[in-house]
C-alpha cells in the first residue's frame, strides 16, 4: 500500500487521519507521516492500516502498468455496519452511531441510493435506510 492509496482510501470513506488512526489502533502521527512520505510504517502497522481499510470495504488495485489505486466495494448482505459519525435516524430511534448491526436486505429501488435493512442485536430493525447513512465495520462473515 502506498501513501497515495491511503489518502485515496480515506477520501472514498470520508475518514480523517485521526479516524483512520483510531480504526487501526495507531497514533495519528504514524498515519500523517506515512501519508506525507516521511517514513514507512513497520510491517505490522502497515498491515493494521490496510486491514482497517479492507474491513471498511476498500479494495486495493495492484500496479498493472497503468498505475495502482483503490476502489470501494459495495455494501452487501451480512456486512456489519453502524451509523456514520454524526448521523441519527428519523422517528423514535435513538442515535445509533455507536451501535452495530448487520445488513439483512438491500434493495435497489431505481434511485441512486440503495435502501438497506439493518438488524440490531436487540432484534430492532431499521428498514429502508439510505445505504449512505452507514459505514461498514466488518465484512460479511468477519467479526469486528
Amino acid at each position: 500500500m502506498s501513501p497515495e492509496q491511503s489518502r485515496a482510501a480515506r477520501g472514498l470513506l470520508d475518514w480523517s487521519q485521526s479516524y483512520l488512526a483510531s480504526r487501526s489502533n495507531l497514533g495519528e502521527s504514524t498515519i500523517r507521516d506515512f501519508e506525507k512520505g516521511r517514513r514507512v510504517p513497520s510491517p505490522n502497522n502497515l498491515a493494521a492500516i490496510r486491514s482497517a481499510f479492507e474491513v471498511a470495504g476498500i479494495l486495493f488495485v495492484p500496479e498493472n502498468g497503468e498505475g495502482m489505486g483503490v476502489r470501494l466495494r459495495k455494501l452487501r448482505e451480512g456486512d456489519a455496519v453502524r451509523m456514520k459519525p454524526g448521523t441519527s435516524i428519523w422517528g423514535d430511534y435513538p442515535d445509533l452511531q455507536n451501535v452495530g448491526g448487520r445488513i439483512i436486505d438491500i434493495v435497489n429501488d431505481g434511485t441512486p441510493l440503495l435502501r438497506i435493512t439493518v438488524s440490531y442485536p436487540d432484534g430492532e430493525l431499521i428498514p429502508g435506510a439510505d445505504a449512505g447513512l452507514f459505514e461498514r465495520v466488518a465484512s460479511a462473515g468477519k467479526l469486528d
